[in-house]
């Protein structure tokens, strides 16, 4: 659907939040303070949430054919606009199509549900997992169960999402307790299987995202990569490492931009929101395109079942409708262990960037107290917001406070650089034993790029669109600015930000 652009207005008050005087000091005659702000949202997503709000944003098609995508929190194109100067040059063919490789699942259909971002990124998993496995195997995944499961997002299932969304629900994974409504992973189709109406189940499915009998998660995504919409980045990525998910703006079948029997979209020059999210499974160089003012073109696989001659697929023309909005990768796979804890607070998972509007440098710390004798500490997670993101991890062995948290007793560091902005999982060097019931934090210095002065990714709430939410009471989340000092919650206006730093064990 088409965005009102005064809507912006209407909402500019939740992006202009009042700044904060962050205490970091920890010693009582002493007190530094970081004046810490947040930085302005996606003005495309703002004016969708504000559609939220008025009722007035529906995915409901009227033709048949429905779409149900919004545009990110983050601007991704615009946090990738330096990506191709530091792009490794492959030598590409003209034509690549997954295809012919045993790199794609069967084409489905979303019916009448606003649910496509869904088959985008289960699109691209499946897809991920039959290339890099043995043999190429056909893994169905449940698309119905990340369209129902996506609380802490608020909306009813049907009513659209989009790559954030997706990470949120494949990401926090949390094990049977008390809170199940944060229940996520990626279930298989059998397990729940996909129903296309906007009316069942309400805001989540009762019976396989909220209540007991939810079966565990079945897989755990790697990790993934956004990209930038430049042609060669895009071509590098579906080239090394498989099917990419993106948006653009779609138009039904039988449109003025369709061509060839709805097998060719071709709308250059169009500058406005994006809808509809598909997956890139190739490219055609020499692909003419119908104005006859150009050539090349991307190889779609859609879900709208098979409403053409291709079975489904399209072609669409290079930087037609602004393909390549919101461009990403999975990584991989891997069967989800049934003795591991994920200790995070950051339950949305990226909305928002923090920072004191300066400093290229902020820490993110979350303290948490293993539940398990014989507990391990493996892995440190964390959404990384920038290209080229140098990193630091700190494993902190003494916490100390409650308010303003001082860490101590440093247990590991690991460094290293995160080449494209994404959701990053990395592995310590050696397993760090821990004790029940101590406590513990895990730090990881953000370093954005010159001139950026909110390098903290974070979690928060959202007015009416995304719901509160509150630790297990084994995790939380602190934020500092400066290279010196303690630890604080983040709280601006009533809304706590949570810096996005997650600690993985097993037992």
């Amino acid at each position: 659907m088409k965005r009102k652009h005064l809507i912006v207005a209407v909402l500019a008050g939740l992006c202009l939040m009042p700044m904060l005087f962050l205490a970091l000091g920890n010693s009582a005659d002493q007190e530094i303070q970081e004046i810490l702000k947040v930085a302005p949202l996606n003005p495309e997503f703002e004016a969708a949430m504000a559609e939220m709000i008025q009722g007035t944003y529906s995915c409901a098609p009227s033709d048949g054919f429905s779409k149900g995508y919004f545009p990110p929190p983050v601007d991704i194109q615009a946090i990738n606009a330096d990506q191709e100067l530091t792009m490794e040059p492959l030598a590409l063919p003209t034509k690549w199509d997954w295809r012919t490789r045993s790199g794609v699942t069967s084409v489905k259909d979303q019916g009448a549900c606003g649910s496509c971002w869904a088959f985008g990124n289960i699109g691209a998993i499946e897809s991920r997992h039959k290339i890099v496995t043995s043999g190429h195997p056909t893994l169905d995944l449940s698309e119905e169960n990340m369209n129902s499961g996506h609380l802490p997002w608020l909306w009813k299932r049907c009513a659209g999402g989009n790559t954030f969304v997706a990470l949120s629900y494949l990401t926090n994974v949390v094990k049977k307790t008390s809170l199940q409504q944060f229940q996520k992973g990626i279930l298989t189709e059998s397990q729940d299987p996909y129903k296309a109406t906007h009316t069942s189940a309400g805001t989540h499915n009762p019976a396989l995202c909220a209540d007991t009998t939810r079966p565990l998660p079945k897989y755990r995504i790697t990790g993934a990569r956004w990209i930038s919409n430049a042609a060669s980045i895009m071509k590098n990525a579906i080239y090394s490492n498989g099917p990419i998910t993106t948006a653009y703006y779609a138009e039904s079948p039988g449109g003025s931009h369709w061509y060839s029997s709805n097998t060719v979209y071709h709308w250059p020059g169009y500058s406005g929101s994006t809808n509809h999210q598909v997956l890139i499974v190739g490219w055609d160089d020499n692909k003419p395109w119908p104005s006859g003012s150009g050539k090349g073109a991307w190889i779609v696989k859609n879900s709208w079942g098979k409403f053409n001659s291709l079975g489904g697929y399209f072609y669409i023309t290079y930087g037609s409708a602004k393909v390549g909005s919101d461009g990403l990768y999975y990584t991989g796979i891997r069967t989800a262990p049934t003795r591991e804890n994920f200790y995070m607070e950051d339950k949305p998972g990226w909305i928002y960037n923090i920072g004191n509007g300066s400093s290229r440098t902020g820490y993110g710390l979350t303290v948490f107290k293993p539940v398990n004798a014989n507990e391990k500490l493996r892995a440190v997670e964390f959404y990384n917001p920038f290209t080229n993101m140098p990193y630091t991890i700190k494993v902190w062995g003494t916490v100390s406070g409650s308010t303003s948290i001082s860490v101590s007793t440093l247990k590991a560091t690991k460094t290293g650089k995160c080449k494209e902005p994404g959701y990053y999982i990395i592995p310590l060097s050696t397993p760090i034993s821990l004790t029940k019931g101590a406590r513990y934090g895990v730090e990881i210095k953000f370093t954005g790029p010159a001139n950026n002065g909110w390098p903290i990714p974070c979690a928060g709430t959202y007015p009416k669109l995304i719901k509160a939410f509150a630790g297990t009471g084994n995790a939380s989340s602190y934020a500092r600015v400066g290279n010196t000092g303690a630890f604080s919650r983040v709280v601006i206006s009533g809304i706590t930000f949570v810096p996005d730093v997650r600690a993985r064990t097993s037992y």
